[in-house]
């Protein structure tokens, strides 16, 4: 065979070819492919050819082909630009014909053709400059067509040199050139160009099943990294959740021992300011220490929202509205070399929500900004309503996918660390001097949220301001009109009385302290130190006891337990409950039921004969 090879030597050589692709199948994933991770949400679309491959591989792969047969070869994208460079490219094709005008744009539309994408088999026909034969195979991953694997250049028993020869004057090429390279083509049959390009079919098949086991197996290996990801991403979620959950729990602890002592302390404190004359010369060290146990009142309460047991009425509110009124108080707060924006989206949601955890929210994060801009700033609240769905709710275990309304409270600061950020909730973390902070404010904030089924993230750079993001869920109820009509908490104050009570309190100052009110306030008070006490009391009481107030947190006998007990007796029994914080045997989520009486801790004269003259008033 003239310039050509035996159909043996042929097989042989496809043979070789074929092991080498195998190796090259087996080199996975491929270089190309290290530093290129794939998302869950990639198509196929999105590659070509030279991200699947190492093009080096493939060219040492087209240039051992191209030696076997004697054949030009050359890998192309479906557009004819080249992505190898050519084997065995003729000087007939390159030096002459491609050199004309006419020659070139022949060429250019046979390379179209025969590089149309063509699942069925090769295509195979003589090419448009000149009537040398051409074959092409596509290359394909999944359903795109990224490249194609031309080969070819080859005359055989079909193409008459005198025809082809003339082709020269039609191209304007010379002649004597034109026939002297004409002679250095391979010569190959029609039928051994066939089963030529129907090897160089079935390796273009092979390449792309590679091609696509890759991009498959590439996804998979990143989809398990990202699913690793986001299993590290929501423990570390779940992690620092546990963490403020345990120290929430140990604070509610520490404020519902702190609310007994000060209650004692607040108390009689409170009574005596009463009993003395304004012109006592004690009357001045005893409002010192009422006004001391106040304070330490509100860093209780403080805790007490942090660890979400606080006791909440939660309306149907318009945030926007509702920042344009507390704005009047914050321009108070912030002083003039801060300016306040407010930028409300129209139509927003009304969301469920208490008033004055609002406020309380508003003005943590109003005075935290105002610290983070010593020397002035801006403080922008912005709310707009917004869907938490999809990879948002996903990716954050804590979130409920629903409607929600969003404010974002940004600030022109000085911002913070992601170290400061991972622990910028947690009580009595602060990064403030001493005596300048107590590292409760955002800790509330926190708590106030979560009470309310929010959600909250921080976003910090230093030097760049903070942003907070404080998500509420939208309320069932919408018309505002109607949520107006939403009964109130007002009661009329009736500090007197002259029925029997039960007073249940194992706390042996706070106990005699509230015996002392009620009794100066003309009550008949029964007290007992616990559930067991309390019935024994109750049986050798021989009349009617009205009221029965208890702490709901103590040994044995739970409040709401020594209300059950003392039913059996007295089936009319009004109760009023006491605690430093509240519990979910009386409440849920810190709400109250419309039937329960409750009195937050520390108890003073003034908060005790109010709520005690509003249980006995109450008609259920």
């Amino acid at each position: 065979m003239e310039n050509g090879l035996s159909y043996d030597e042929l097989e042989q050589k496809i043979a070789e070819l074929s092991k080498e692709i195998a190796r090259l199948k087996d080199r996975t994933p491929l270089q190309s492919f290290e530093n290129t991770p794939i998302s869950s949400q990639t198509r196929c679309t999105e590659y070509i050819f030279e991200d699947l491959f190492d093009i080096n591989e493939i060219q040492k792969i087209q240039d051992s082909f191209a030696k076997a047969t004697g054949l030009t070869s050359i890998i192309t994208r479906p557009d004819g630009t080249p992505i190898t460079k050519p084997s065995n490219w003729s000087r007939l094709c390159s030096e002459i014909i491609r050199k004309t005008e006419i020659g070139l744009r022949n060429c250019m539309k046979s390379d179209a053709i025969i590089g149309r994408y063509n699942p069925q088999g090769p295509i195979v026909q003589p090419c448009l400059s000149g009537g040398l034969w051409d074959g092409g195979a596509s290359i394909t991953i999944g359903e795109k067509h990224i490249a194609n694997w031309l080969i070819g250049q080859v005359r055989n028993e079909e193409l008459d040199v005198e025809t082809m020869v003339k082709y020269a004057e039609v191209i304007g090429a010379d002649e004597k050139e034109f026939r002297l390279a004409l002679d250095e083509i391979t010569y190959m049959s029609k039928a051994q160009f066939q089963e030529v390009c129907n090897a160089l079919f079935l390796i273009a098949n092979q390449l792309s099943k590679i091609a696509f086991q890759n991009v498959e197996q590439q996804r998979f290996i990143s989809e398990l990294a990202e699913e690793e990801e986001k299993r590290k991403k929501l423990e570390k979620q779940l992690g620092h959740a546990q963490k403020l959950e345990a120290v929430g729990r140990l604070a509610g602890g520490v404020a519902h021992d702190f609310n007994n002592i000060l209650s004692v302390i607040n108390g009689y404190s409170e009574l005596l300011l009463h009993e003395l004359d304004k012109e006592s010369p004690l009357r001045k060290k005893i409002e010192n220490i009422h006004s001391a146990g106040l304070r330490a009142s509100r860093l209780t309460q403080q805790l007490v929202a942090f660890s979400r047991k606080q006791i909440i009425s939660p309306r149907p509110v318009h945030i926007g509205k509702e920042l344009h009124e507390i704005n009047k108080m914050l321009i108070r707060l912030l002083g003039e070399d801060i300016a306040v924006e407010i930028h409300p989206k129209e139509d927003l949601w009304l969301v469920k929500l208490d008033q004055s955890q609002l406020e309380q929210v508003v003005f943590n994060l109003a005075v935290n900004a105002r610290d983070a801009m010593p020397s002035g700033g801006k403080l922008i609240f912005e709310v707009a309503n917004v869907s938490l769905a999809g990879p948002f709710a996903e990716e954050r275990y804590e979130v409920i996918a629903g409607d929600y309304v969003v404010i974002a409270v940004s600030d022109t600061g000085r911002g913070m660390s992601k170290e400061v950020q991972d622990r910028i909730f947690e009580p009595f973390y602060t990064t403030k001097g001493p005596n300048k902070g107590t590292g409760l404010g955002l800790a509330m904030v926190y708590g106030i949220v979560k009470q309310n089924d929010g959600y909250i993230s921080v976003y910090s750079e230093e030097g760049h301001g903070s942003t907070f993001k404080l998500y509420f869920p939208k309320s069932a109820v919408q018309d505002e009109n109607l949520a107006s009509l939403l009964p109130e908490n007002g009661t009329e104050i009736l500090p007197q009385g002259k029925e029997s009570i039960l007073l249940v309190e194992d706390e042996d100052l706070v106990r005699e302290m509230c015996v002392t009110i009620l009794s100066q306030l003309g009550y008949t008070v029964l007290e007992a130190t616990n559930g067991k006490d309390a019935l024994q009391v109750s049986s050798r009481y021989h009349d009617s006891i009205v009221l029965l107030v208890t702490d709901v947190v103590m040994p044995e006998m739970s409040g709401p337990e020594i209300a059950d007990a003392m039913r059996q007796k007295y089936p009319h029994l009004k109760v009023l409950f006491m605690s430093g914080y509240t519990e979910n045997a009386i409440v849920h989520h810190g709400v109250l039921e419309n039937h329960i009486n409750f009195l937050q801790k520390p108890v003073t004269p003034n908060s005790l004969s109010v709520a005690v003259r509003k249980a006995l008033d109450r008609n259920d």
